[in-house]
């Protein structure tokens, strides 16, 4: 939703955009496949090109133990797509790429009908690796009078730093607010997804994934987990310096590079953050972006809806989940990394991005307050996370 995504501070003041990056990310966004097909020769070096399916990536998951986290999400392996492939195909690794074609720079794939149960509010969050090309995924379902509706996007993602947007639309069926699907309609569980990609020169995007989430889909339950956990997760400030002017809007990017930072990938948070920029909604916060630019790094990473019993599962398996909070008045993004009891009250350990960047240090929020910031009555009393699983 348009305002849980807003990255800022704990006073609730949002920093002024940087103008700079939305230049360059504005530019980004004009460049048409019928250009890259003109400047193909001169945009793509030697030492540039990128053939995302040469990449050896056989397996899913390098940790073969790794528990199943999606509880009301399912996600789906390319190699599981069923449906129309127009200029693409599933590669000997098993995912979705883009025919080999001199003259092919982009590609369309339609879904099967597929039931994902009745819901009112819908994420699709994907992992890709598609250098400077471009990823973007639609969704239409079916309301309960029998009508289709017209499909609604995602918004366009890239590798290339400031080059993604989002669509936000409203129409007789629903409304797409920034990353969030909410139809008006009741519906019946029936959707089709449709998937584009599209290169520049050698730069061939593949797809390994996406996760389809609602939070009425219920599709498992946690098990037991332990009194306390505390997974040393490095922490960052969102104003750390070398953010500059936009770390008041950094919540969001820092979160993800604090948690790729605990999963083996040590890169500074400016750096991160600009696979997560969203032109159209001007800012780092965009759900799907966050954890699509995760993914980018060879991380599998979805947005799911949970509750306290999933988020506290998850954390004593030894991960760390973003959470999209209310500790703010504009939303706020922050990575919880643990949880304890004292003097029998509960608290979330959380590695808050928006502490102080002189010495920052984890922030503990009772369990009853941070619920009431994080979970909603409209996501049917759960709230949005980033699931950060493992390495590919």
């Amino acid at each position: 939703m348009l305002l849980s995504l807003t990255a800022c501070n704990n006073s609730g003041e949002s920093s002024e955009t940087n103008s700079s990056a939305l230049e360059e990310s504005t530019s980004a966004s004009e460049t048409t496949s019928e250009e890259t097909s003109k400047n193909t020769t001169s945009e793509t070096s030697k030492e540039e090109t990128f053939m995302a399916y040469e990449v050896d990536k056989s397996g899913y998951l390098k940790d073969t133990k790794t528990n199943n986290l999606n509880f009301n999400s399912v996600t789906i392996k390319a190699k599981d797509f069923k449906g129309t492939f127009n200029g693409c195909h599933i590669d000997e690794n098993g995912r979705f790429a883009m025919d080999v074609n001199r003259d092919l720079y982009n590609c369309t794939f339609e879904s099967e009908v597929m039931n994902v149960g009745a819901f009112n509010t819908m994420l699709i969050s994907w992992n890709a690796i598609c250098g400077k090309g471009r990823v973007e995924i639609s969704v239409s379902f079916e309301t309960a009078d029998g009508k289709w509706s017209d499909y609604f996007s995602y918004g366009t993602w890239t590798d290339k730093a400031y080059g993604s947007t989002s669509k936000s639309v409203t129409n007789e069926f629903g409304t797409m607010n920034v990353d969030t699907l909410i139809p008006s309609k009741s519906t019946t569980g029936n959707i089709k997804y449709k998937i584009y990609m599209g290169r520049l020169g050698m730069y061939y995007p593949v797809i390994e994934n996406i996760t389809i989430a609602t939070s009425e889909m219920n599709v498992a339950k946690p098990g037991s987990y332990p009194d306390y956990i505390h997974n040393p997760v490095p922490m960052r400030s969102q104003y750390a310096p070398e953010n500059g002017e936009d770390g008041g809007v950094m919540c969001s990017a820092t979160t993800v590079a604090m948690a790729l930072e605990y999963m083996g990938y040590n890169r500074p948070t400016l750096e991160i953050g600009k696979g997560t920029w969203d032109i159209e909604f001007g800012g780092y916060g965009n759900w799907l972006f966050s954890v699509a630019e995760a993914a980018a790094h060879g991380y599998y990473t979805f947005c799911d809806f949970y509750t306290e019993d999933m988020i506290k599962y998850a954390l004593s398996k030894g991960y760390a989940i973003g959470c999209s909070t209310y500790l703010s008045t504009v939303g706020h993004i922050v990575l919880v990394v643990g949880y304890e009891v004292v003097d029998g009250v509960e608290y979330y350990i959380v590695n808050d991005p928006g502490v102080s960047s002189t010495n920052p240090q984890v922030t503990r929020y009772t369990c009853e307050y941070f619920n009431s910031v994080w979970m909603k009555p409209e996501y049917s009393d759960t709230g949005v996370v980033y699931v950060f699983q493992g390495q590919y």
